[in-house]
């Protein structure tokens, strides 16, 4: 048995290799060091990664370190405490194992906790991989809920068949997009990268996000060099202007949609219509069988029905959460309690639950 975390930032060709010896289906981007330094380059925490033997048993889990001490109402006095959390997006502990082999998945977990209690980590939340099912056979470990629904379609078969299983009003939409001469290219130069920032910031601010998800031009710089060739820019152009764009990141099997935007003046003609459905025939070109899209912001949302138009296919996605130092846990938590009010008494960690605004 071994039980080993590396730190990606220095490790990553490591554990690339690690993860390539995983069979092709598991061979997942979010899983990939890419991935997790994407997140470390945002100010996320430290990319790092669990790697896992025993007997046939072989189990990966990327995660970000963060430090307790950057959370305000904390500070120093927490300096040698962290969490751990799974990026943005989709995660868990990926598993390759001989079917029916349960314990060596308890081993797993019982070496993470020792080291989780020996690094001075109080918590451990998970955001689990819908298509790959990473929560399954943690249900003692880990609380876990099924916190939403994603839609994902399939991308091989005919261009016929593509357009048969898409709703009748979607169907309508790509055919409108068409008939206004919209075009769709991979377009690969940083000038289309900038465009596509921008017009990805405006469609957050319209839709009131918070300041978070408004990732600045470094974002899209490190997403481009860091993934290189697994990931791909697709842009729906009207008369040479960008009105509608999405990125996309490759994996042997899937092709993940992972950022969006469109101008509202040119949403009659129903660009985002034709970008999907163009991702579906040139996900199917590249080999991927799926498109995964994700969900909504909330269940049954406008973006979930615009996403579930495009194929009857659904995907449970779970979260899971652990404390792992129930004390310290607690500390942290009554200390947040105590620089204000608690908007969300579920939010976890507790600790960090955010101020309400101001």
């Amino acid at each position: 048995m071994s039980f080993e975390v590396l730190t990606l930032d220095e490790r990553a060709q490591e554990w690339d290799e690690l993860l390539a010896a995983m069979p092709a289906r598991q061979q997942d981007v979010y899983f990939g060091s890419a991935y997790q330094l994407l997140w470390q380059r945002n100010g996320d925490g430290r990319a790092m990664g669990a790697a896992f033997t025993h007997g046939a048993t072989m189990v990966l889990y990327p995660f970000l370190l963060r430090p307790l001490s950057e959370v305000a109402w904390l500070g120093e006095e927490w300096a040698d405490f962290s969490d751990i959390q799974t990026p943005y997006g989709y995660g868990g502990p990926l598993v390759h194992r001989q079917s029916g082999d349960e314990h060596g998945v308890r081993l797993f977990r019982r070496e993470l906790g020792q080291w989780c209690r020996d690094n001075g980590v109080l918590s451990e939340f998970v955001r689990f991989h819908p298509l790959l099912d990473t929560h399954l056979g943690l249900e003692k470990d880990l609380a876990i809920r099924r916190a939403n629904t994603t839609v994902w379609c399939r991308t091989d078969g005919t261009v016929g068949e593509r357009l048969a299983n898409l709703s009748s009003s979607t169907r309508r939409g790509v055919r409108k997009a068409r008939k206004e001469a919209l075009t769709v290219e991979v377009e690969t130069s940083p000038e289309s990268y900038r465009e596509f920032a921008r017009l990805y910031r405006a469609t957050m601010a319209r839709r009131d996000a918070i300041p978070y998800y408004l990732f600045d031009d470094r974002y899209f710089d490190d997403f481009r060099e860091l993934l290189g060739p697994a990931q791909s820019l697709l842009a729906v152009r009207h008369e040479g202007t960008m009105v509608a764009a999405a990125l996309f990141m490759r994996s042997p099997g899937f092709l993940h949609y992972h950022l969006g935007g469109s101008d509202p003046e040119y949403l009659s003609l129903r660009p985002n219509n034709l970008l999907f459905f163009e991702a579906m025939t040139w996900g199917c070109s590249r080999g991927h069988v799926a498109l995964h899209l994700g969900g909504g912001y909330k269940a049954g949302d406008e973006l979930f029905r615009f996403k579930s138009g495009f194929s009857p296919l659904r995907a449970s996605f779970y979260v899971g959460s652990a404390v792992h130092d129930a004390e310290a846990y607690e500390r942290a938590a009554a200390a947040r309690a105590r620089a204000g009010k608690v908007a969300d008494p579920a939010y976890f960690p507790a600790y960090r639950a955010p101020l309400p605004p101001a």
